[in-house]
């Protein structure tokens, strides 16, 4: 019901170094509602604070739908209100977008961006934050050191009025024994006024300077990009294969190597996992190999066998420095498994004879002669 519950979740949660240095920069949306000039105000956010929901916007909730966005149907009194969050294909950006239904009604509708300009593992505790707020029209900027948001609305008015919240509570995080709590930053609202025929505003958020986008644009390409994951699925497949299909491409991501163009790799897991090299071998004949997306396997396999040292490939990049860690008995021999994999099905004899295979010589070597821990 897009509560937070852990301190990874927001809605704009940027890879700054792809796959690593990821960061939350706006952790959610604050709505709250007044009907007819009226002082009432219904919200429809849901926060946990100490023990307490607040405030209780599950109240209002009648419907969700998750499918090219995530929906929200809400209805307070006889207005019925639709929330959209749409995360754009292949960027740091993300859109909510509101359709209100007024009706009879005269609705005045404030959007309060609440943000945490953090590592992803950390949690913003106190309120000495140095935030650098810059506005104009309905554009937002919020810098905090190297970091930067944008925040900007297609039809709501900007209104800026600074403002800390305490003790967001991340119930999830308790559970496990962690640092569960935070203070969040609301630098102000966005507003925007309803009647009559239905109405709709975004709120976009970006980790850098763009022009204001464009929903159906951004909406297109990633149906688009689904629609393409789709090719080559067997026409008899039944409907969870063909949702495993499409869902696959979530876990092929970009990577950036230094002096190098960016690649592909596979991560892991979310919502924190990175590239782990045991993870990325078992998982990389079904992801891209079974797909016949030949390209994307080479790059993994090729970035892999680039760091191959003493007959191991690493168990994981670092998430900071993306440093190689060496530390696994078996992902070695899943890599010469994947290789092994990527010729039978790819047929690409002439890159796999001149780098895949010599890696895996190598790896050969390193466990007869022994290599790292006693792995023999």
């Amino acid at each position: 019901v897009a509560c937070n519950t852990r301190r990874y979740h927001s809605l704009l949660c940027a890879a700054l170094h792809p796959p690593a240095g990821r960061h939350v920069l706006l952790s959610r949306i604050g709505e709250v509602i007044q009907l007819d000039g009226s002082q009432l105000t219904y919200e429809l956010s849901i926060n946990q604070f100490g023990d307490d929901m607040h405030p209780k916007g599950y109240q209002h909730l009648q419907e969700f739908h998750l499918a090219d966005t995530a929906r929200w149907v809400y209805q307070v009194e006889n207005v019925r209100i639709e929330k959209e969050l749409l995360l754009c294909w292949g960027r740091n950006l993300s859109g909510v977008r509101y359709t209100v239904h007024p009706g009879q009604r005269r609705v005045r509708l404030e959007l309060l961006p609440f943000v945490a300009m953090r590592d992803f593992h950390a949690l913003r505790h106190g309120t000495d934050a140095t935030f650098q707020l810059h506005s104009w029209g309905r554009h937002v900027t919020i810098t905090e050191n190297r970091l930067f948001l944008q925040l900007m609305s297609d039809r709501a008015e900007w209104q800026e009025k600074p403002y800390w919240w305490y003790g967001h509570l991340y119930a999830v995080e308790r559970f496990r024994g962690l640092d569960f709590t935070e203070e969040l930053w609301n630098p102000g609202r966005f507003i925007m006024e309803a009647s009559g025929e239905p109405q709709t505003v975004t709120i976009w958020a970006s980790s850098e300077p763009v022009d204001m986008p464009d929903w159906v644009k951004q909406l297109a390409a990633r149906r688009e990009r689904i629609e393409e994951s789709s090719r080559g699925l067997p026409p008899d497949a039944s409907e969870p294969v063909r949702k495993l299909w499409c869902a696959a491409d979530a876990f092929v991501v970009e990577k950036h190597v230094p002096n190098s163009p960016p690649g592909k790799t596979i991560i892991a897991g979310y919502p924190w996992f990175m590239d782990w090299g045991r993870d990325t071998m078992i998982a990389l004949p079904g992801l891209l190999l079974e797909r016949h997306r030949f390209e994307d396997a080479w790059s993994v396999l090729s970035v892999f066998a680039s760091h191959v040292s003493e007959g191991m490939i690493p168990n994981r990049f670092d998430d900071y420095t993306g440093e190689p860690h060496y530390n696994t008995v078996d992902a070695s021999l899943w890599f010469i498994h994947a290789c092994f994999e990527y010729l039978k099905k790819s047929g690409d004899r002439v890159r796999f004879e001149q780098v895949l295979r010599p890696a895996c010589e190598a790896i050969v070597d390193g466990y007869r002669n022994g290599t790292r821990y006693f792995i023999r």
